[in-house]
C-alpha cells in the first residue's frame, strides 16, 4: 500500500471530455482538466481530428508518444501525449495564428493510461452515438474506434495499466 506522500504525488487527474454533434464541418469540444476547462470549435479541414484522436489514444495505450491537432481556422489546438512513470502524460498546447505554441497556457497532466485514455474514449463512443456523416462531419473509422475499444477494454480488465501505486 502507498504511503499518504506517494498518494499526493501521484493523484489521479480529474479528466472529463465531450464532443458536440457536428455542423457544417465543426464541432464544439470541451475538456476539463482538473480545475481548468478548455472550450474550442475544431473543423474537419484539413484532417479529421476525431479520427486523429482515435489514432494517438492506441498509440499512446501501445506505448507511444502520439499527438492530435485539433484545427480551429487559424490555430489549433494540440494534445500530445507520452508515455511516462505514471503512465501516460497528456500536454495541451495553443497554435495562434503565427504558428507559434503558446506554453504558457498549456495544462498537462499525468496519470494511469485509464485515467487519462478512459475519459477521452468515452467522449470519442458519446460523439459516434451522433453518427456523424458528411457534409457535417467525416464518417468515423469504425474499425479503428472498435480496435481502440479492445485496448480500452483490455487496459480495464488489467486494473488501470500504470496508475500510481
Amino acid at each position: 500500500m502507498p504511503e499518504p506522500s506517494d498518494r499526493q504525488a501521484c493523484a489521479q487527474p480529474r479528466l472529463r471530455f465531450e464532443l458536440s454533434p457536428p455542423e457544417h464541418g465543426w464541432t464544439t469540444a470541451c475538456l476539463e482538466l482538473d480545475d481548468r476547462r478548455i472550450g474550442f470549435a475544431a473543423s474537419a479541414i484539413p484532417a479529421d481530428p476525431v479520427n486523429g484522436l482515435v489514432d494517438a489514444l492506441r498509440g499512446a495505450l501501445l506505448g507511444h508518444r502520439a499527438r492530435v491537432r485539433w484545427p480551429l481556422e487559424p490555430g489549433g489546438v494540440i494534445f500530445d501525449f507520452a508515455p511516462c512513470a505514471e503512465g501516460l502524460h497528456l500536454a495541451v498546447s495553443f497554435v495562434g495564428r503565427k504558428g507559434r505554441i503558446d506554453d504558457d497556457a498549456a495544462p498537462e497532466c499525468r496519470g494511469g493510461r485509464a485515467d487519462i485514455v478512459l475519459p477521452l474514449w468515452r467522449g470519442l463512443q458519446r460523439f459516434a452515438s451522433h453518427e456523424p456523416a458528411p457534409p457535417h462531419w467525416p464518417a468515423p473509422d469504425l474499425a479503428a474506434l472498435a480496435a481502440l475499444t479492445v485496448l480500452v477494454r483490455e487496459l480495464r480488465d488489467v486494473g488501470g495499466g500504470g496508475s500510481c501505486r
